[in-house]
């Protein structure tokens, strides 16, 4: 497949030829619904794609690696991945970003194992790659402690497990997002973890991360607004 051939010289560090590059738009713009996702035109589309191909080799290793570490393995997939989905995602974040003054905060919707925790984790690589201070939470981070857990299930045996209405602290995450998209703040924020391992895998709280600042923030959950703040 002459596409799959061209991102791999992209990836082997290779100058694309100004035909290779058309052949790379002609390719977005066969699929409509994705090109208006990432609002890739006719008019703009060299001058994007040209940006993406210099992204790309800019940050295809680090990805491979990281890729790796996360057991996701498929060459062809890696490359796919990271030129339809991955690269134009963080491109159009930046875009977003430059709109606005303060951080952006931007959803990110899934079901459980449509693999959100891996997009946002390779998200937060190019982006702080591209020197964009980024951090990535999930909404599995904002559930309320085992022994906070233990007292709800008494009331509710409904509640035995993490996920229902009342097994997230609401407060926490409204409260941490507050301060993240506060950049006139100067005190350091803490960014709430949870251990699903932890007391025997009903899981529990964990040290806090520590911030100063952020510029782009990824929220992702089963149930979180797909949409940028």
């Amino acid at each position: 497949m002459i596409y799959l051939k061209i991102l791999q010289q992209l990836s082997q560090g290779k100058l694309l030829t100004s035909q290779e590059l058309e052949l790379l738009l002609k390719q977005e713009l066969a699929n409509p619904y994705q090109a208006e996702a990432f609002n890739i035109t006719p008019k703009n589309g060299l001058e994007k794609i040209s940006l993406r191909s210099q992204l790309f080799q800019d940050v295809y290793s680090k990805v491979k690696d990281l890729c790796h570490v996360l057991k996701f393995q498929d060459a062809q997939q890696i490359l796919n991945n990271l030129w339809k989905l991955w690269l134009p995602l963080a491109i159009q974040l930046i875009e977003e970003k430059h709109q606005q003054k303060r951080p952006l905060i931007q959803g990110i919707l899934g079901g459980q194992g449509t693999g959100k925790t891996t997009l946002s984790t390779i998200v937060c690589l190019i982006l702080e790659d591209l020197d964009y201070l980024t951090i990535s939470i999930s909404i599995d981070d904002l559930y309320k402690t085992y022994q906070e857990r233990q007292q709800l299930k008494a009331i509710d045996p409904r509640l035995i497990w993490r996920g229902p209405p009342g097994t997230h602290d609401i407060n926490l995450g409204i409260e941490v997002l507050d301060k993240l998209k506060n950049i006139d703040s100067n005190q350091p924020i803490l960014i709430p973890r949870f251990d699903k391992s932890l007391e025997n895998g009903e899981g529990d709280r964990i040290q806090p991360g520590l911030i100063n600042r952020a510029d782009i923030v990824l929220f992702e959950g089963w149930f979180v607004a797909g949409v940028g703040t």
